[in-house]
Formats: structure tokens, sequence, C-alpha cells
């Protein structure tokens, strides 16, 4: 006999369709798949899934026994240099206070921190600030390229732009600070420079391409 619920979930896909005017699957050979659309909407769902889960994070803390809990967002210059010994002190002077932190780029932690989800970012300055909201200055930034233990030029002092020109460079992710300034320098300098197809602000990511020869970033 066939259960009355198991034809739920093609109904549900089917008015989903309907509402959103948009096919989300498709029959093939061997059954059926998503479409670009219904494979977009999975992620969606699979994000918001653990967006869920990140927020009960909190309370289940609370249950273990924490007085409280601090939600901090990070880009990865952040959580590689400035964040762990701050957590440290924090840790030792707050020890009831659950620390919940999480690394991205500033384009999707600040508008985490507008809407509430979390309590501070640790990022660059950003072009502009909504009411209700400061910047505080923690490290002086600088920008500098980075490159592979094995690059021509390592451990050589004074070394110019110009003798970098043959390196395979890591392109910064898009819509960053330091992309812009890489776009503005490196490429506008070096119009046929080589490019390791990867763009990213991975710290352990950058450190084992950055093994690669003469990758530079």
């Amino acid at each position: 006999s066939t259960h009355p619920n198991q034809s739920a979930p093609p109904q549900a896909a089917a008015d989903l369709e309907r509402r959103l005017e948009v096919k989300l699957s498709e029959r093939h050979a061997r059954g059926i798949r998503p479409t670009t659309a219904g494979q977009a909407l999975i992620a969606a769902a699979r994000g918001a899934t653990a967006g869920l889960q990140s927020a009960a994070e909190s309370p289940s803390a609370l249950q273990r026994g924490a007085t409280g809990t601090l939600r901090l967002g990070a880009i990865p210059a952040a959580s590689y240099t400035l964040l762990p010994p701050l957590l440290e002190v924090f840790c030792a002077e707050h020890p009831g206070v659950h620390l919940d932190v999480q690394e991205g780029a500033g384009t999707a932690l600040l508008p985490m921190l507008q809407a509430g989800h979390l309590d501070a970012v640790f990022c660059r300055a950003p072009p502009s600030l909504p009411a209700g909201f400061a910047f505080t200055p923690l490290l002086a930034d600088d920008v500098v390229v980075i490159g592979a233990a094995s690059h021509p030029m390592a451990g050589k002092a004074d070394v110019s732009l110009e003798s970098l020109a043959n390196s395979r460079w890591i392109m910064p992710t898009v819509n960053i600070e330091v992309r812009a300034i890489f776009d503005a320098v490196v490429l506008r300098n070096f119009p046929d420079a080589q490019f390791l197809m990867v763009s990213t602000v991975s710290v352990p990511v950058l450190d084992g391409l950055l093994q690669q020869g003469n990758a530079a970033t």
C-alpha cells in the first residue's frame, strides 16, 4: 500500500514551481535531476539549514553552562593574526562566555552585523558606516607581496616590482580592498602576467599554493 504522505514531497515541489514560475527539476534517462534553478534553491536551503544550526549553537552553549554568547565575525587576515591572542585574553577574563566566531569576507559579515546576527566584526574600515555603528582601528594595515620560499627573489633585500614580472600570481577574491589594489598595481604593470587560476583570501589555501614554485600573491 502507498502511505498518504509519500506524494507530499512531489506535490510540494510542484506547488513551489508554480509559485516561483520556474522549473526546478527535469526528467532524464536515469530519473529526475534538478535544473540550474533547482540546484540554486538546494544550495540556498542548505545555507539556511547551516544558519539555523549556527543559531542553535548559542542556546546549546547556555545549556552547557555558559553565562552568555559573543558572536564575532572576522576576515581571514584578522582571524589569522589579530584574533587568536585577543580570544585567549578574553577567554581567561570571561571564562563563562561562549564565543561563536565566523570567518568570511567583510562584504558578507557586515550585513550580518547590521541584521543583528553578529555582535562585532574584525575587518578593514568599510567605506561607510550605518547609524549606530562605529569602527575602531586596532592595527596599522599595509599591502605586501608574499612569495613562495622557492621564488627566485625569496630572501633578497629591496625587491622591486619589476623583479616579480615572471611570477605566477594568485589573485585576491573579488570585492575586497586588496583585490582593487592588486588590479591597480599588478595587472596594470604586468598585462601579460601568469596566474594560478585561483582567487582566494583563505590563509590555509594561500599557504598551500605558495609552495608552488614562483607563486606570489
